[in-house]
């Protein structure tokens, strides 16, 4: 197997999450949509401020309570809440993330 490159877990993550998963949240359902047409097959976590189910999965109430390890991190949220989720990804470790937002 060859050798990931250091943008591999942006470009091609093998686990993401998703800051703000709700079917209310319009930028959450273009980003879920987006996942399910390119077919991604890795993990797929998902955290709401309730822990409340989303697009059919169970959601995590923070990154840190995922207890996972995630390479990329959608942060589908109004513009007011971007910085405070950013800083809690990048305290969960992870490294890489996209901003969907206003």
């Amino acid at each position: 197997m060859s050798e990931r490159h250091r943008l591999d877990s942006l470009i091609a993550p093998r686990s993401i999450v998703m800051l703000g998963a709700s079917e209310r949240n319009h930028y959450a359902q273009l980003a879920m949509r987006a996942i399910d047409r390119i077919g991604f097959e890795g993990e797929l976590h998902l955290v709401n401020r309730k822990g409340t189910e989303a697009f059919g999965r169970p959601a995590a109430t923070s990154c840190g309570a995922l207890g996972a390890e995630v390479e990329c991190a959608y942060l589908c949220l109004p513009s007011g809440a971007v910085l405070d989720a950013a800083e809690e990804a990048i305290e969960a470790g992870i490294r890489n993330l996209v901003i969907v937002s206003s």
